[in-house]
Formats: C-alpha cells, sequence, structure tokens
C-alpha cells in the first residue's frame, strides 16, 4: 500500500550500532520501499533536508543514498528538485512477482569488469610500497646510468691531470689568519699550500 510523505520516515530504522553503515542502510530500505510498490512510481520523496532531520542523521548520509539510488534507476534527482520514484515497484496481481522493472539482488558485472579478476590489477610494483619520508627520494627515480658515465669521465681525467696549485690564494691566507687568530699557529699561505698538496699526495 503507498504511503503518504509524512510516513516516510517513520518505515525507516537505522541502527547506528550496526556493522553496516548508515548510508547504506538507508539506501537499502528506501530500496525496499521501492521494491514492494510501498514508494510507487512518480512518488516525490521528501528532500534531502527534511528527510536528515526527520531520522537525525546529517544531510550528506541522504545525498549520498538518494544518488546511490538514481544510480541504480531507481530516483530520478536533479539540482533543485525533489527526487522522483521511476519504476513501478508493485508485484503482478495473481503472481505475487516483482515488477520486472525492478532490479533485485547483486548487480551484474559487465565483461571488462569480470576479467579484472584474471588480471594483476591494481598493478603491482616492483619494490614494496614504504611509507613517505622527509627528505627520502625515490630510489627508482635515481639517474643510475648518468650518475656511473660522470664517474668514469671524472676518473679519466683526474688521471690524466697534474697535480697544479692547491686552493686560491685568498682562501689560504684566510687559513693561515684563521690559524694564527684561533690555534696559535704562524704559518704563510705558501706553507699552508704545501701541505695541503702533502696530504693530497697521500690518497
Amino acid at each position: 500500500m503507498p504511503v503518504s510523505e509524512g510516513v516516510i520516515s517513520a518505515l525507516i530504522e537505522l541502527k547506528r550500532t550496526d556493522d553496516e553503515g548508515l548510508t547504506a542502510q538507508l539506501t537499502s530500505q528506501l530500496r525496499d520501499l521501492i521494491a514492494t510498490g510501498r514508494l510507487g512510481k512518480g512518488r516525490a520523496l521528501p528532500s534531502s533536508r527534511r528527510l536528515a532531520g526527520d531520522l537525525g542523521v546529517s544531510r550528506n548520509t541522504v545525498t549520498y543514498a538518494f544518488e546511490q539510488l538514481a544510480a541504480e534507476g531507481y530516483l530520478e534527482a536533479s539540482h533543485g528538485r525533489r527526487p522522483m520514484v521511476t519504476v513501478d515497484g508493485g508485484r503482478n496481481e495473481g503472481t505475487g512477482a516483482v515488477a520486472p522493472s525492478v532490479r533485485s539482488g547483486k548487480p551484474r558485472l559487465s565483461p571488462w569488469a569480470s576479467k579484472l579478476k584474471q588480471t594483476d590489477w591494481p598493478m603491482s610494483y616492483q619494490a614494496p610500497l614504504k611509507p613517505l619520508r622527509p627528505g627520502h627520494g625515490d630510489a627508482r627515480e635515481f639517474p643510475h646510468e648518468v650518475w656511473a658515465r660522470c664517474l668514469r669521465r671524472s676518473a679519466v681525467r683526474a688521471a690524466k691531470r697534474e697535480l697544479g696549485p692547491v686552493n686560491r690564494t685568498r682562501l689560504r691566507q684566510a687559513l693561515a689568519h684563521y690559524l694564527a687568530a684561533s690555534r696559535g699557529v704562524r704559518a704563510t699561505a705558501d706553507q699552508i699550500s704545501t701541505a695541503v698538496r702533502t696530504m693530497a699526495s697521500c690518497f
């Protein structure tokens, strides 16, 4: 028997302690009301704001339920208008069967979706996923070939290059001034150059 708009919320019972979410419960119960013909074709449902207030839930909960039923073809929902039932869910006289316009059970998957079970989707990566850590880059993005080429080129040039003047004059003078002020060591810039040249030859 069709019900009036004010009685719709009284026919819905949401359990907050249920494992099934409020949106799923509301969607399922509205779907049953349509399938049994209690919400007939062409019946306008309450607005999401009003139904949310009657049920004591958030407006998003009702909106998501309406959107799901609209995607399944039970409702016609448009911006600024109340949702309207688009299927005749009444039982056929004499047979007790649900009208063919109402889909029951789990939705059938398309051939493409059915084949997803035979693939490795979602795609797996070569390395296991790791948590994001600041300052740590993805090692897979490092240009190993370019880096190795630069190392080989530098090694060849170093072998052919003679040891020239070590450091610049201003840097050696600054080092000499620092050693005299902080360490009490008196040395000239040329002495620092000779010491650095001796150390470099040891490597």
